[in-house]
């Protein structure tokens, strides 16, 4: 891994993703894809809600395993759960 991170390749790997499955879909399903853990070179994955998570799990997560262990130079698991992006307050909420 070149002393580089699984968060540091994962945003490299999202470009890659980007380019492959063109814009629309990157923003709809891959662009809020965020990095939860990253322990003993396993990888887990957040997602907005249920369902991201079965969409990413049935079309996307070949791919992203795919690139991640390339990009990685080995094999890394991978798993993805839901974990919505906290809410920033608005100006309402003051």
């Amino acid at each position: 891994m070149q002393n580089e991170s699984l968060e540091e390749i994962w945003t490299r790997v999202k470009k890659s993703i980007r380019e492959e499955v063109g814009d629309h879909e990157f923003q709809m399903w891959i662009h809020r894809v965020r990095v939860l853990s990253e322990t003993e070179g396993k990888l887990v994955l957040g997602c907005p809600n249920d369902l991201a998570l079965r969409t990413l799990e049935d079309q996307y997560l070949p791919l992203i395993s795919a690139r991640l262990s390339e990009a990685a130079g080995g094999p890394v698991p991978v798993s993805v759960k839901v974990a919505p992006e906290e809410e920033k307050p608005g100006k309402d909420s003051l």
